[in-house]
């Protein structure tokens, strides 16, 4: 079975084009597809706590598996018991290990 991984780069507060990239996992997970999202970079804002990102919200629903990379974090100032429900502190070794599994389909924004 495919293993989707969507890494999403983008603040999506800034960058109205990663809502409908998310989607596409959502809609992913809905058919119950294995489906992780690494945010790194500046898509570390959408995992704060209280941070209105309604796609974030409705994949951990879905069963989306949704990981953050710990450094994109500390250099933002966010702090790891400050992230919204659902969400794992990974590293960018993390990320590497599901691109490298030969399942894996990746996709990056």
């Amino acid at each position: 079975m495919s293993q989707y991984l969507f890494i999403e780069s983008q603040d999506p507060f800034e960058d109205k084009g990663a809502e409908a990239y998310l989607a596409t996992a959502l809609e992913l997970s809905k058919r119950n597809e294995s489906v992780t999202v690494f945010f790194v970079e500046n898509g570390a804002h959408a995992v704060r706590n209280g941070a209105q990102v309604p796609i974030r919200d409705a994949l951990h629903s879905a069963g989306a598996r949704l990981k953050v990379d710990g450094f994109a974090l500390r250099e933002r100032g966010i702090k790891a018991d400050g992230l919204a429900a659902g969400i794992e502190v990974g590293g960018v070794d993390d990320m590497v290990d599901l691109l490298a599994s030969p399942d894996t389909k990746a996709i990056w924004h």
